[in-house]
């Protein structure tokens, strides 16, 4: 990703709606060449749009795995559950990953499905009160 790459990111986080004409006048490039660029970063995994619903519950679970369990296997079993937004980080936990839905008990069902992934040790589940 080049300096254009991550000014059209930026442009994109700040509105992910802004039509490519109005991106690509601001860096004085061509309509096209941002569309091919955008189209490229999808394709690579390195942009991803994502539809927000507002009045969705979200549940941020913090996962820690079992002393000397490699981390990335268990990451993959959790995506394999159909959750997205899986992460490994450092620090207490290992993993974090994020629930939604419109309902609670299927966010319930969502962290007892982690829980009994191989080598998840131990959750902490954070609800979302309020997103700013």
């Amino acid at each position: 990703m080049d300096s254009t790459d991550e000014k059209i990111v930026h442009m994109l986080k700040e509105n992910s709606r802004a039509p490519f004409v109005e991106i690509a006048k601001k860096l004085g490039v061509s309509e096209g060449t941002i569309r091919a660029r955008v189209k490229k970063l999808t394709k690579n995994g390195e942009l991803k749009f994502t539809i927000e619903d507002e009045k969705e519950l979200k549940a941020v679970v913090l996962i820690a795995t079992s002393t000397g369990a490699p981390t990335t296997k268990v990451a993959n079993a959790i995506r394999d559950l159909g959750i997205s937004g899986v992460y490994e980080v450092s620090g207490q936990f290992d993993i974090v990953c994020f629930v939604s839905s419109h309902e609670m008990i299927k966010i319930n069902n969502a962290i007892e499905k982690i829980r009994h992934v191989n080598d998840v040790a131990d959750t902490n589940t954070l609800m979302v009160l309020k997103q700013g």
